[in-house]
C-alpha cells in the first residue's frame, strides 16, 4: 500500500487547534454591573476539550447629561471618573446654553474599562481638562450603556479544526467575537470526516488499515471507513479534501507517506487531473503539491 502515514498525523496521538485569542466583532450594548458571559462551542474532535473566556474590559457606547453644570465652551472635554480602568471615557461638549451650561455632548473615546460602578450608569461624574476656557464646573455625565471590547481566554483547551467549530455565543445582548485558532499540539492532524453510524462527521483516525482504509472513530462510534470521492457517505465510508494553488479542492482517494491520489470536486481551474497521484502538505500549496484538510 505504499509507506504508511506516521501515526503523529492521526488526531489520537495530539491535539488539533486551540483558541489562541478572541477578536470582538460586535460590542453589543450593555448595562448591568456584571458583565456578559461567553460560551465556546466543544470541538469536533473527540478528544477535544471545550475553550473558556471571560469578558476582560468593555468601553462605554455613549452618555447623557445628568448635571448641566455652567461656564463651559463649546469643544471642552469632559472626562468620566470612576470605575476600574486603564483610560476612562471622554466625551466633548457639543452645545451650551447662554451660561455655559452643558446642553449637548458627543463621545470621543469609550474608555477601556475591567469593572463598571454603579455611579458611572447613574450619576457619573465629569472633570474638565484644560481644552477650552478652563471655567466650566459642576457637569456629570452618565454612561448610557457599554459595549464589550476585549475577551480573556482562560484556557485555550483543544480538538477545534476550525474558526467556526469554535463558535462563541454570549449570555445575553449583541456581542459578537470571533476566535483565533493556533496549533494545539506538535503536529497537524489530517480531518476526515466519516459515518460510522448514520451520519458524516469530523473523524479522529485510530488506525491505517490500507493506503484507501482507516478505523475512523466520531462522535457516533468507531468503524472501519474507506474514503470514497462524495460528500454523501453511507456507512463505512469516509472523505478527505485537498485545495490546489488556484484554491480548487479535490477529495482524496488514497494516501501514503509522501503522496495522494485525487479525483476533482470543486473548483474551476485545476493544477490536476483526477487520477493524479500528487505530494501532499500540510503548508499552503505552491503548483507542485496540494494542501491536505488539517487541524
Amino acid at each position: 500500500m505504499g509507506r504508511p502515514l506516521n501515526h503523529k498525523y492521526f488526531s489520537s496521538g495530539t491535539t488539533g487547534e486551540k483558541v489562541a485569542s478572541v477578536a470582538v466583532t460586535n460590542g453589543g450594548s450593555y448595562t448591568s454591573l456584571s458583565f456578559p458571559t461567553l460560551t465556546f462551542s466543544a470541538p469536533a474532535l473527540t478528544g477535544g476539550t471545550t475553550a473558556t473566556g471571560v469578558v476582560s474590559t468593555v468601553s462605554a457606547n455613549g452618555g447623557t447629561i445628568v448635571a448641566a453644570g455652567s461656564g463651559y465652551a463649546v469643544n471642552d472635554t469632559l472626562t468620566i471618573e470612576g470605575g476600574t480602568r486603564t483610560s476612562p471615557a471622554i466625551f466633548t461638549v457639543a452645545t451650551i446654553n447662554g451660561s455655559g451650561a452643558v446642553t449637548g455632548i458627543t463621545r470621543t473615546s469609550g474608555g477601556n474599562y475591567s469593572a463598571v460602578t454603579s455611579g458611572l450608569l447613574t450619576s457619573g461624574v465629569a472633570t474638565l481638562t484644560n481644552n477650552g476656557t478652563g471655567a466650566g464646573a459642576g457637569a456629570t455625565i452618565k454612561f448610557t450603556n457599554y459595549g464589550v471590547s476585549s475577551i480573556t481566554v482562560t484556557k485555550g483547551r483543544s480538538g477545534y479544526i476550525s474558526v467556526a467549530d469554535a463558535a462563541i455565543s454570549f449570555s445575553s445582548g449583541s456581542a459578537a467575537a470571533t476566535p483565533v485558532m493556533a496549533e494545539a499540539g506538535s503536529y497537524n492532524v489530517l480531518v476526515p470526516y466519516a459515518n460510522t453510524l448514520t451520519t458524516a462527521l469530523p473523524a479522529d483516525i485510530v488506525k491505517q488499515m490500507t493506503s484507501h482504509s482507516y478505523m475512523m472513530k466520531t462522535s457516533e462510534g468507531t468503524a472501519q471507513c474507506t474514503l470514497v470521492a462524495t460528500t454523501s457517505l453511507v456507512k463505512g465510508q469516509a472523505y478527505l479534501l485537498a485545495t490546489d494553488s488556484q484554491g480548487s479542492t479535490y477529495f482524496v482517494t488514497k494516501i501514503t507517506a509522501h503522496k495522494v491520489t485525487i479525483t476533482r470536486n470543486t473548483g474551476s481551474t485545476y493544477d490536476w487531473p483526477t487520477g493524479a497521484d500528487v505530494p501532499w502538505t500540510f503548508n499552503s500549496p505552491n503548483g507542485t503539491n496540494v494542501q491536505i484538510t488539517h487541524a
